[in-house]
């Protein structure tokens, strides 16, 4: 019998942290979450705030930690945070673009069993460079090399914009038989730089349309590939797939304040990457358990979770709302101004858009922060019809 999570109540402890450690980065990518970058600096956590941090997540039994930043290697005290996540039994994955990685660092990774995840975003330096700059993609390919060898590879990542999503095959044929154990495909999400850029980096329906048609030829091509990914995920549960049925508990939803939540370098708790803004209290001022307790912030998102997918307009006559439940609420509401939009990813209505300039007009992502601060829940939703 398969566990199932319900999406009514919160769990005593998320599933997942991203703990992000800092928000200097070596490369300066443009579609960076964090806004990360060569200068940019803020008052992080210090060691003995993340070590302390690091048991208090070891005590509520969290099942696992994505570390990341920035580029978390940049980081001097990070191997000894990297330990005491493991000393607490917490499966770790180190999030990472791979181009200072040296090999020493590869077999301490290996021996402290913490995996890891490598940001490239094309299979050649020509495809790699327009997003992350001139010489990065040799460097995360040695990287993805020896951690591979290492067995501790657990993917290799790449963000899809209009910039790559014509190279995603260039992408699969070099990295295919390089020992990570996935081959994963984001999404965009409108936070800080994609949307100064949101036109230029944003996929249309018709190259959405495009990709995952060659998602399914490329599983064809390589049976025993494991594609992943927020990108593939979009593309593979729904389009196309069964319908899970009315009563789906909506396990495939979003999982932001409900099963996973975020910890930036500043401190400051968020639900998920994707609502860097939307703060819900700081690590330096209360418990990491408070917070995940008893955050309004997070009760917002956890009532808006029990409001029933049948008063989600707009996804009325979908058959696949019971598992998605709407998509990302972020997207939704960045685009549309209403948790309750369309995700601008969302297969089955991109399949309805004719024109991709009808897209354009729909889509402008505003800002999150006022966005989320508009939004409210009803506070007694009705039952489903």
């Amino acid at each position: 019998m398969t566990t199932r999570f319900s999406l009514s109540a919160p769990l005593s402890a998320p599933l997942k942290v991203l703990l992000n450690v800092n928000n200097l980065c070596n490369l300066q990518c443009p579609y960076c979450y964090s806004d990360s970058g060569p200068s940019k600096r803020v008052p992080e956590l210090t060691r003995e705030e993340l070590l302390g941090l690091a048991d208090e997540l070891g005590a509520m039994r969290v099942f696992s930690v994505n570390v990341l930043g920035g580029e978390p290697l940049l980081r001097k005290d990070l191997f000894e945070l990297l330990a005491r996540l493991r000393h607490h039994r917490i499966s770790v994955e180190l999030v990472t673009n791979g181009t200072l990685l040296k090999p020493d660092q590869v077999t301490r990774l290996r021996d402290l069993g913490v995996n890891v995840s490598l940001s490239i975003d094309g299979g050649s330096e020509e495809t790699n460079r327009e997003l992350r700059g001139r010489g990065s993609f040799a460097k995360a390919y040695r990287a993805a090399q020896l951690l591979g060898q290492a067995g501790s590879l657990t993917s290799v990542a790449m963000t899809v914009t209009r910039l790559n999503i014509r190279h995603v095959r260039e992408f699969v044929e070099t990295f295919h038989d390089i020992g990570a154990r996935s081959l994963d495909f984001n999404r965009l999400y409108p936070t800080h730089r994609v949307r100064q850029r949101w036109n230029e980096l944003f996929p249309r329906p018709s190259e959405s349309a495009a990709l995952a048609a060659e998602l399914a030829e490329i599983q064809h091509t390589y049976p025993g590939l494991k594609l992943g990914g927020s990108y593939v995920g979009w593309a593979t549960k729904y389009r196309g797939a069964p319908a899970r049925g009315e009563q789906d508990d909506g396990y495939w939803a979003c999982g932001a304040g409900l099963r996973t939540c975020i910890v930036r370098p500043d401190g400051w708790v968020t639900p998920c990457n994707s609502m860097w803004e939307y703060t819900c209290g700081n690590v330096r001022e209360q418990s990491f358990r408070e917070i995940w307790e008893s955050a309004p912030g997070l009760k917002r998102l956890r009532d808006l979770a029990s409001v029933p997918y049948t008063e989600q307009t707009a996804c009325n006559g979908c058959s696949h709302r019971a598992s998605c439940r709407g998509g990302c609420h972020a997207a939704a509401l960045a685009a549309e101004g209403t948790v309750f939009g369309r995700d601008p990813i969302c297969w089955e209505f991109n399949g309805q858009v004719r024109r991709d300039s009808d897209f354009e007009q729909r889509y402008r992502p505003k800002s999150l922060r006022s966005a989320l601060d508009s939004f409210s829940v009803v506070a007694n939703p009705p039952s489903p019809r």
